[in-house]
């Protein structure tokens, strides 16, 4: 039950993230927020990394032969990361979180693959929410689906993203610290070097601009190293649904409340139906 209170914090968090960064890239290019996004991460991680090396005289592993595998994912984060950013600031909320729950059933298929097991109770679920997925949305009225394929391309691309950073800690034994951090200062060169080439603008300028993605920033780095811890302790595919079907429901929340999307008892009918089949299986 534990696992339940941090999936609640870590994704309204993320939702708090979410919104604000819809709200701002109205009026900022999504890039220069991954910029401080990526910034912020990589400092919050490396303070833990630190933290826990010196206070808990914990070793912080990273394998050499984990290299190749993280270039792989390396390109896929990229990817993830500004088609994520750009989704944020075009989809709608409800309609951007709902379709990510794509990538439940998809991620069922490779943790058999990898060889994870499942409990029958765990199986029914994410079936349910594959099923209840496609019953609500028989309505198209029920969301605005204009940019769904930004939506779409997250939902699958996490597939493989959640896949291999799963299959670095569990298998290389990497730290999820070490792991996250490294990813993260790649990601920012890519976003450092998009943006000079965009606007001429250098890293620290970028950072001066708007300190509002300073709290947009630390907000989804804590977040992102909540989530990161719960991937060391179970299968992507059972860690990934609940973390989605928590986004769902504060997306729709958020949708409804701060940028006037219709429509919001019947997603939440949707959402609660999910939730209730969350907590079966939990307990």
């Amino acid at each position: 039950m534990i696992w339940l209170v941090l999936w609640f914090i870590a994704t309204l968090f993320g939702e708090l993230n979410n919104s604000i960064t819809k709200e701002k890239t109205k009026n900022y290019h999504y890039m220069k927020v991954g910029v401080v996004t990526m910034t912020i991460s990589i400092i919050i991680y490396a303070i833990v990394a630190l933290y826990k090396y010196y206070s808990w005289t914990m070793t912080l592993n990273f394998a050499v032969a984990s290299i190749p595998l993280l270039a792989v994912r390396l390109v896929l984060e990229i990817a993830q990361t500004k088609i994520t950013l750009l989704a944020l600031k075009k989809c709608d909320r409800s309609t951007f979180s709902i379709l990510r729950i794509l990538t439940i059933p998809l991620l069922v298929f490779v943790d058999i693959i990898l060889g994870y097991n499942f409990t029958q109770n765990s199986l029914i679920w994410i079936w349910i929410i594959l099923f209840a997925f496609f019953i609500f949305n028989t309505n198209t009225k029920t969301f605005d689906w204009k940019w769904w394929y930004y939506a779409l391309f997250t939902a699958v691309n996490a597939v493989a993203t959640i896949s291999l950073f799963k299959y670095s800690i569990s298998h290389y034994w990497n730290s999820v610290e070490i792991d996250q951090w490294i990813m993260r200062i790649w990601v920012l060169i890519f976003f450092l070097i998009s943006n000079y080439k965009r606007d001429k603008l250098s890293g620290y300028e970028i950072l001066k601009e708007e300190k509002i993605f300073y709290v947009q920033a630390i907000v989804i780095s804590i977040s992102g190293l909540m989530l990161s811890y719960v991937y060391v302790y179970l299968n992507a595919s059972e860690a990934t649904a609940v973390k989605r079907v928590w986004e769902m429901f504060w997306a729709i929340i958020a949708g409804a409340m701060f940028f006037n999307e219709k429509q919001v008892i019947k997603k939440l009918c949707f959402a609660t139906c999910i939730m209730i089949w969350m907590i079966i299986m939990v307990l």
